[in-house]
């Protein structure tokens, strides 16, 4: 694994990211961060079904915490600035589902769930 920290124009690039997508983000903002708390509850409950759920939010106050700590990740992403500070919080999501071992199958799958919900 790779200890480099990309920087925000090099993942701009790779991920071909540009001005107007920054723009639609911060416009689907204005309309979805007064839902953002409907979309992570809508989140637990397909997350139950799967089989991580319990071993990571057996405790009620845990999934709360980590539920609060979702709302403010998609507040933040939802701003549509791609700023380093952006950058830092996001590694220590990435570190934080690292420490609890939590699988890439899962996350993707949490991706999808998001994506699928968003185009709806």
């Amino acid at each position: 694994m790779s200890d480099r920290i990309y920087t925000i124009e090099e993942l701009r690039d790779s991920y071909g990211i540009d001005a107007d997508d920054l723009t639609r983000i911060r416009n689907l903002g204005k309309h979805f961060k007064p839902r953002v708390g409907e979309f992570v509850s809508a989140f637990y409950v397909w997350l139950r079904k799967q089989p991580e759920y319990l071993q990571h939010f057996s405790d009620p106050a845990r999934q709360a915490r980590a539920a609060k700590m979702q709302e403010e990740y998609w507040a933040d992403f939802l701003t549509g600035q791609l700023d380093e500070g952006y950058l830092d919080r996001r590694r220590k999501v990435g570190e934080v589902h690292a420490r609890i071992g939590l699988g890439l199958p899962v996350y993707f799958a949490a991706m999808h769930f998001s994506l699928t919900t968003f185009a709806e």
